[in-house]
């Protein structure tokens, strides 16, 4: 027997004895070790939408819009809402979908109740009893 063979021969053996194991020398088998794989996704997109739901004659609006922006609406009449979709960047941070309503009907007491809902869930809600009560919600979207 060659010197070679029987060095390799012997080399494995010891390998094996010792518990190595020579796949790992090869490189990465689990698609998860692969080190030049990309990371989680970077951006997701969220259909988010939102609705008030009131006793009141009139109220006023606040909510985020698809682009981050706060907007108002005055006198809005109940059953109001709106839906859109936005896309949250993991290097922006998370968006914030917020809405608030504050609703004044002084001749009698109210109620008010106001949702987020985002992919057809409802995420968070709240309520307001009183005259010239403020409900607000918000839910923050964030890349996970």
């Amino acid at each position: 027997m060659p010197a070679m063979l029987r060095l390799s021969l012997f080399s494995l053996l010891l390998l094996a004895l010792l518990g190595c194991d020579t796949r790992d020398l090869a490189g990465p088998t689990d698609p998860g070790d692969n080190l030049d794989a990309p990371d989680a996704l970077e951006q997701v997109t969220f259909h988010v939408g939102y609705e008030l739901q009131a006793t009141y004659a009139a109220c006023d609006l606040t909510f985020r819009d698809d682009g981050g922006n706060l907007r108002t609406l005055t006198n809005v009449v109940s059953p109001w809402s709106t839906d859109f979709v936005v896309t949250v960047e993991r290097s922006a941070g998370p968006y914030e979908a917020y809405l608030s309503a504050t609703c004044a009907d002084f001749s009698k007491e109210g109620k008010s109740h106001v949702m987020v809902i985002v992919d057809g869930d409802v995420v968070q809600q709240a309520r307001a009893t009183g005259y010239g009560a403020t409900a607000q919600t918000h839910h923050f979207l964030w890349v996970e």
